[in-house]
């Protein structure tokens, strides 16, 4: 668009006339071509093919029939910065191998692109699951053993509201990078929900002025990208799972019994979908329907539908997350947070207490 735009103001952008800058919009257009590879095809492609000779790589390229004279192909040798096993390991699988070909003041370039080989899993869901909860502010990350019990959790910052889009890439980075430092190691599985917030941002119009800023700078999907690359890239398994009422499970079932927050409650809940453990409610909870009401036949989340929509279940909750109003045993949470360093995640670990004590 700024190019194109430079019509209108010719002298602020250095054109004599109209013509100047038609030239140079038809050289910026024309100043490259592609050629799309397909992987059933001889090397990945069939109008560009790469083989390795002892100085490097030799491209032949298949010329158009208005540019033929002699021969149909050029030959063009070529030298690889970086990525040469990548390309070996392309030709030896027999990938599709593309290529963009851009020509810039420095004479011509050549981009060679293919599907990344990813390493052999290095994770297993016998040693449990890694649950990671995406929110607007942070990442709350919780581990499981085998049985999808809380081992550990912790909270990742992760703010992009008021940022720029380079700002909002450099903070999502970090924040992945912690989680990576913090899965790596443990062998076991990163399991995400898949929550679509296109709909949300589509209507923001009967959002309040905060909420909808808030809402459209969120960056869920970038931030899913990056994660499920970082897995990639390390050899672990990135499962996605069903979001369906993660959150509601969390708070019923783990948050005040293992001292988790409400986020990482539902990191736990996530975690354990991944394992493909049951969430059935226990008979004894006040909160489950009594037999013969609970119906067998159906789905486990038809109950924590019912258990989402009642008023009394909120109440209840309510009651539970309020150890003063109650005066029951609630587990606290006891923090180790690390000072010395802004930004770095703080590691969780429980103990069960009364309410008002002081742990020392």
């Amino acid at each position: 668009m700024e190019r194109i735009n430079a019509q209108f103001h010719l002298e602020k952008n250095g054109y004599a006339n109209h013509a100047e800058w038609k030239e140079d919009w038809q050289a910026s257009r024309n100043n490259q071509f592609y050629v799309l590879g397909s992987k059933d095809e001889t090397t990945g492609c069939q109008g560009c093919t790469i083989t390795e000779c002892e100085t490097g790589f030799v491209l032949r390229l298949r010329l158009p029939d208005s540019l033929i004279t002699d021969n149909k192909h050029i030959s063009i040798p070529i030298e690889l910065a970086y990525g040469s096993e990548a390309v070996r390991q392309a030709l030896k699988n027999k990938q599709a191998i593309s290529y963009r070909f851009m020509c810039d003041e420095k004479g011509w370039r050549v981009f060679i692109s293919t599907d990344a080989i990813q390493k052999s899993s290095m994770t297993h869901k016998e040693y449990g699951a890694i649950g990671v909860d995406v929110n607007e502010h942070h990442l709350a990350v919780t581990e499981t053993d085998r049985f999808g019990n809380p081992i550990n959790s912790l909270s990742i910052p992760l703010s992009t509201y008021g940022k720029s889009s380079d700002q909002s890439k450099a903070i999502i980075g970090d924040a992945v990078k912690m989680l990576m430092d913090f899965v790596h190691g443990k062998q076991k599985p990163v399991v995400l929900e898949l929550l679509d917030f296109r709909t949300k941002k589509a209507n923001l119009e009967g959002q309040s002025a905060k909420r909808a800023r808030q809402l459209s700078s969120f960056a869920y999907h970038h931030i899913l990208s990056v994660i499920k690359a970082r897995c990639f890239d390390s050899g672990i398994e990135c499962i996605d799972v069903n979001p369906a009422y993660t959150s509601v499970i969390g708070k019923c079932k783990f948050m005040n019994r293992y001292g988790l927050s409400s986020h990482q409650a539902a990191a736990c809940s996530i975690a354990r979908r991944g394992l493909r453990l049951s969430e059935r409610p226990n008979r004894h909870d006040s909160l489950a329907s009594s037999l013969p009401a609970w119906n067998r036949n159906e789905h486990v989340l038809s109950f924590w539908r019912k258990v989402a929509t009642s008023k009394t279940v909120h109440v209840a909750l309510s009651l539970l997350s309020n150890p003063q109003s109650s005066g029951a045993r609630k587990p606290a949470i006891v923090m180790q947070a690390r000072n010395d360093m802004a930004g770095k995640p703080c590691h969780v670990s429980q103990k069960n207490c009364s309410s008002g004590e002081i742990l020392a």
